[in-house]
């Protein structure tokens, strides 16, 4: 095995950040997570007998994509760039919270509204473009954001938004979540959905 990746996890405690634990992603054929409490300055000082890896699910790192999905051509294109997984942020802790789609379809539509009040349009609302913060999603990636009533940007035709958009309007960022819910209420029943437009 060797060292793929290393992340020091920081608490804070008394108002003050606080060394907790170094993170270690280790790979051969698979990839493995270890913690531990000793701090490294390089991954080349890490000492693999001292750690206690545990494997990383397949699934955790490649989670399965919905079927409508394009593939990636191989080789890649050099136009192309594909978002990679971040091991050392991995977490193996089993959350035993169910997902509540509904809820994190509200709390995106209800960042994406503070925008339009503020005159803004995201122009990008996508799933990519969703971060977690603890059990609060919020959205990023800015870089295509525009005034309310602009002409919309190429940055803003990404294939979530609507080819029938010219300009930037809410209607766009509406667009976009409605994608956001069709992802997440992928494989549900129709009638659990809850609409809330």
């Amino acid at each position: 095995m060797k060292v793929s990746s290393k992340n020091e996890a920081w608490v804070v405690e008394n108002g003050e950040p606080v060394y907790s634990q170094t993170q270690i992603i280790l790979k051969e054929a698979n990839q493995h997570c270890a913690n531990t409490a000793r701090r490294y300055r390089t991954t080349s000082e890490v000492d693999l007998d001292e750690l206690d890896p545990i494997p990383i699910p397949a699934s955790h790192i490649w989670p399965l994509l919905p079927p409508n999905f394009t593939r990636a051509p191989e080789p890649l294109p050099q136009k192309y760039y594909v978002k990679q997984p971040i091991p050392p942020y991995y977490d193996d802790a089993e959350d035993s919270r169910p997902f509540d789609a509904d809820l994190f379809s509200r709390d995106i539509k209800e960042g994406m509204e503070h925008l339009h009040t503020l005159g803004l349009i995201h122009c990008d609302l996508k799933q990519t473009n969703i971060m977690m913060d603890g059990d609060i999603p919020l959205i990023i990636d800015f870089g295509s954001c525009q005034r309310d009533g602009e002409v919309l940007s190429e940055g803003g035709k990404s294939g979530w938004t609507s080819e029938g958009f010219k300009f930037t309007r809410p209607e766009n960022g509406q667009y976009g979540l409605s994608k956001i819910r069709d992802f997440l209420f992928q494989g549900k029943n129709e009638e659990k959905r809850v609409e809330i437009s």
